[in-house]
């Protein structure tokens, strides 16, 4: 693979160091990340498309963007790959209100296998509207189960109102995006990690509706949250970022046994909150908290993954997605999350991603299937064999 990165000057609105890729059409990808003005006045993501039209553009607006071991706001990268043995396509659907997210992720899937099954595929979508869940069970439906699903949910900030996806020339506020590499030459290393602890007793979801839970052991969910966080309650739903719920499927405190789900709000009257993905009636639930410590330690098992399976004499791209709960607890000292990584890989690789509003990746109970987390740290390597 050949890699390189660009970024955009607001100054002199240029991209730096950029040229017109060579013409391969099925050969060569753009991942682009950046701050959601960047998506709304669209100037930039035009005048990239324009200087590589033959590129599969893919990228999304972000709540922190990521390159080489460093997080930037209101930037916007570009990261380059050029595949030598491995074959590109991409794909671009609309979330439509009179079809279900389940329906879409099936015929998202249905377009990328069509003719032949991908190594793996790469997926950003908008991150308020969609319900990630149901999306990717139509996506897992429809996609063989050795194929390696990753991505993530786009940002705004920590605003919650409006995210972006862009596919070559077209930047839409309620779509989804695909990269789909095929081929044989194909390698990937995936680790996803929280960081995260229980605490409390198990408790049981006795009464939900997709995201809302309404209550929990019989108790009103919002009344038993604000006991739990004390002062920290009046601030809610911004301090509950820092305590989300895990959704468990044993009764032991191993946090990989469990799918991880923040909250996005709280409704006062309802006495019920909501959280970024399914918690099904029924499921036995466990509070978390974390500090500043335990997250970069989690980030740093994700890494070691990645560290101790890497060749050390080619250059490697890895696509990292973060939560943006996680830099939040993490304030100043969130790069460090990304420095083991970063200071491991060989020379000439590059380290791209985002923050985001959600994570895709292979669940902890069901590794053949990929799952929505919220508050890890996912990340992917990618490289090409030689014949």
């Amino acid at each position: 693979m050949i890699l390189s990165a660009h970024t955009y000057s607001p100054d002199d609105q240029t991209w730096s160091d950029s040229h017109t890729l060579s013409q391969q059409a099925d050969h060569v990808a753009i991942f682009a990340f950046g701050d959601h003005t960047h998506f709304r006045n669209q100037t930039a993501l035009h005048q990239l498309h324009t200087l590589n039209p033959d590129a599969h553009l893919i990228g999304c607006s972000t709540a922190g963007e990521i390159l080489q071991g460093h997080v930037y706001d209101e930037s916007l990268h570009a990261v380059r790959v050029e595949f030598e043995r491995s074959r590109l396509k991409s794909f671009s659907i609309t979330l439509q209100d009179d079809i279900s997210d389940r329906d879409t992720g099936k015929q998202l899937g249905q377009q990328i296998c069509e003719s032949e099954q991908p190594a793996m595929v790469y997926i950003l979508a908008e991150g308020v509207r969609i319900n990630g869940d149901y999306f990717l069970e139509g996506l897992n439906a429809t996609i063989p189960s050795d194929v390696l699903i990753v991505g993530g949910l786009a940002g705004d900030d920590a605003s919650f109102e409006e995210t972006f996806v862009v596919h070559n020339n077209t930047v839409n506020s309620r779509s989804v995006v695909a990269l789909a590499i095929y081929g044989d030459y194909l390698s990937t290393v995936q680790s996803s990690e929280g960081g995260w602890d229980t605490f409390g007793p198990l408790r049981s979801v006795t009464r939900s509706e997709e995201a809302t839970v309404y209550e929990l052991d019989g108790q009103p969910a919002l009344d038993l949250y604000k006991k739990y966080l004390g002062d920290l309650a009046a601030d809610l739903p911004a301090s509950g970022l820092r305590f989300p719920l895990a959704i468990t499927t044993s009764p032991s405190q191993n946090c990989k046994d469990h799918i991880v789900r923040t909250i996005l709000a709280v409704d006062e009257e309802e006495h019920s909150i909501s959280f970024a993905g399914n918690i099904p009636q029924g499921s036995t639930v466990w509070l978390m908290k974390a500090n500043r410590e335990s997250l970069i330690s989690g980030a740093e098992d994700a890494s070691q993954i990645l560290i101790d399976r890497a060749p050390q004499d080619i250059p490697l791209l890895v696509l990292a997605v973060s939560c943006v709960s996680r830099r939040l607890v993490m304030g100043e000292r969130t790069e460090e999350e990304l420095d083991l990584l970063w200071e491991s890989l060989p020379k000439g690789s590059i380290l791209t991603g985002f923050y985001s509003f959600g994570e895709i990746a292979p669940g902890t109970t069901t590794p053949s299937r990929s799952v929505l987390h919220n508050q890890t740290m996912t990340l992917t390597m990618i490289y090409e064999r030689t014949p």
